[in-house]
């Protein structure tokens, strides 16, 4: 399963894919639910119009933030719709877990920006504060795009400039998880893997700073039991790592910096 660490990682959900048909232009607000959804219940998944289906059995309309809320309620995600200021939904972004549905009056906001011409009222999903080019923003998963069109983008980012005045003229209106995401770093991982250092030290725990328990040589192979994705910092090449694998080894559970392993 996928683990995703970040709103950023998940797929991008788009009102025009086939799974939002036969609602497809009137589906943005379930197109934004499902975005958040399946990044908090790290799905792959579900389905746009499956999740419309939760909130209203009307067809050939847009939905409302009620009608949204109920969909994130149903999907097991508890939320509750809010105005908020723009440093409000700064605050709630400001963890990089919980991204929402945040409603726009997307006149405000370029169509070099946005990717699309539409002017109306529309629903995106707000994933992380930003910065580029020196422009502070926020990033968004934009549904109305077309994955086949040159001009799609996974994540879109809006400068404040932009999406600041358009939340302000529908009310500044969002429905907000009422729980940041927990994410597990230590989870099972059933693997096989071979030594790619030349001498690779086994310790008792996932850190540098745990006991040397033994060490394994290159071109030798185990299979992890466990992975834990925020242990102990190590340097490889430069670069910072934290990743760790675990295995049974003489009854006892042991680890090695995944770094200096590849899988078979």
């Amino acid at each position: 399963m996928t683990l995703y660490k970040s709103p950023l990682q998940s797929e991008s959900e788009l009102q025009w894919d086939q799974d939002s048909f036969p609602n497809q232009p009137y589906n943005c607000g379930p197109s934004s639910v499902e975005k958040v959804v399946n990044y908090y219940q790290d799905r792959k998944t579900y389905g746009i119009e499956r999740t419309r289906d939760l909130g209203t059995k009307r067809n050939k309309t847009g939905t409302n933030t009620t009608e949204q809320k109920r969909m994130l309620d149903r999907r097991g995600i508890p939320s509750t719709v809010m105005s908020l200021s723009p440093d409000q939904v700064r605050v709630k972004l400001r963890t990089g877990h919980r991204p929402l549905v945040l409603w726009l009056k997307m006149s405000h906001i370029p169509n070099s920006i946005k990717g699309n011409s539409f002017n109306g009222n529309h629903a995106v999903t707000a994933l992380a504060n930003g910065t580029v080019n020196g422009e502070d923003g926020i990033w968004v998963n934009e549904p109305n795009q077309k994955r086949t069109e040159p001009a799609y983008k996974k994540n879109r980012f809006f400068a404040d400039k932009y999406w600041i005045p358009a939340s302000a003229a529908i009310g500044r209106w969002c429905i907000v998880p009422d729980k940041t995401k927990t994410i597990a770093t230590r989870r099972p991982l059933k693997k096989k893997w071979v030594v790619t250092a030349t001498v690779l030290t086994i310790r008792s725990g996932p850190s540098t700073a745990t006991a040397k328990v033994g060490t394994l040589t290159k071109g030798t192979q185990f299979t992890s039991n466990k992975i834990e994705t925020a242990g102990g910092k190590y340097m490889v090449d430069g670069e910072i790592h934290d990743n760790w694998l675990g295995f049974v080894r003489n009854t006892k559970q042991v680890w090695v910096a995944k770094a200096f392993v590849r899988e078979v």
